[in-house]
């Protein structure tokens, strides 16, 4: 959530209109998430998150999912993850983790645009841990995320042609 608030600070793509499913520490079912996509017509759907491993405090890194159930000639979800998990990976200096197929019950699954879920980090590796508290890493990991938003944009464009 902190680092969604970074991305609205930092956001200055003009033709790009940026919406949140949440701006407030609850939980919001995966139905409503995937109908607010739809009802302002989303070009795009990125889902940020992070992750935890309950046997292996040593691993960190950034992850990128997809919907491997829907496929867009062009563009689409592979392409949007993995240019997230790029851009987001080269702004925080950190390791990219991998690029997997979203599980079953994922939000992903329910869209019918561009889709992808990026897991910033380990919440179970106590050194990354530290990390995502720190607002100068949500500023990186935002400005990564805003890079890739512009290339992905670039990228659909460039399909719809």
């Amino acid at each position: 959530l902190q680092v969604a608030r970074q991305i609205h600070k930092q956001f200055e793509l003009h033709i790009v209109r940026l919406y949140c499913t949440r701006t407030e520490d609850v939980e919001l079912p995966l139905s409503a998430r995937a109908l607010l996509a739809e009802e302002v017509d989303a070009d795009l759907y990125i889902r940020l998150c992070v992750s935890e491993d309950g046997t292996n405090e040593t691993v960190y890194g950034i992850t990128g999912f997809y919907n491997e159930d829907y496929y867009i000639p062009g563009f689409g979800n592979t392409d949007l993850a993995d240019i997230l998990t790029r851009e987001v990976t080269i702004a925080a200096s950190n390791r990219a983790v991998e690029l997997k197929a979203a599980a079953e019950g994922s939000v992903l699954k329910l869209l019918k645009v561009p889709a992808a879920e990026i897991s910033l980090g380990f919440l179970s590796n106590p050194k990354e841990a530290y990390l995502l508290g720190q607002e100068s890493y949500q500023e990186k990991l935002a400005a990564g995320f805003i890079s890739a938003i512009s290339k992905a944009v670039e990228n659909l464009e460039a399909a719809k042609e």
